[in-house]
Order: structure tokens, then C-alpha cells, then sequence
């Protein structure tokens, strides 16, 4: 192999990786923004839940998806952390 040949490879290697690493960035920055996102649910979800627990209780089917729904991002977070 050639000296320009072996350098050729190695620029295109290095262009290869510093384009992967772009793609990397932009998923991290996609889950910060995603995780942003389901904290804001999340917290919005424990407001609503301590309003309806303390507001009139009756309707007790928006009770309980409210605490399925909770269950499943505290699943979520598990996951991402």
C-alpha cells in the first residue's frame, strides 16, 4: 500500500468518524430535549393527581389512569437512568 493511498484511507476514516460523532451529539441532544419533556409530564401529572386527590374524588376511572400513567413514566425514568 501506498503512503497517499494509506493516508486517503486514514482522512476518510477520520471524516467517517467525526460524522458519526455529529449524528451521536444530535441524539444526546434529542434525549435531553425528550427527557425535558417527560419531567414537564410528569410534574404536570403529580399536580393534576394531588388536585383531583384532594378536589371532590369522584371520578374515580381518571384517578386511576392518572396512577397508571404515573407508573409508566416512573418506568421510563428507570429506564433512561
Amino acid at each position: 500500500m501506498l503512503e497517499n493511498e494509506y493516508l486517503e484511507l486514514c482522512n476518510d476514516l477520520k471524516e467517517k468518524f467525526e460524522e458519526k460523532e455529529k449524528e451521536m451529539e444530535k441524539m444526546r441532544e434529542e434525549k435531553r430535549e425528550l427527557m425535558k419533556n417527560l419531567f414537564g409530564i410528569y410534574g404536570y401529572l403529580r399536580i393534576s393527581m394531588e388536585n383531583e386527590i384532594m378536589g371532590l374524588n369522584e371520578n374515580e376511572d381518571l384517578l386511576e389512569q392518572l396512577h397508571l400513567l404515573r407508573n409508566y413514566l416512573s418506568n421510563l425514568f428507570d429506564e433512561f437512568f
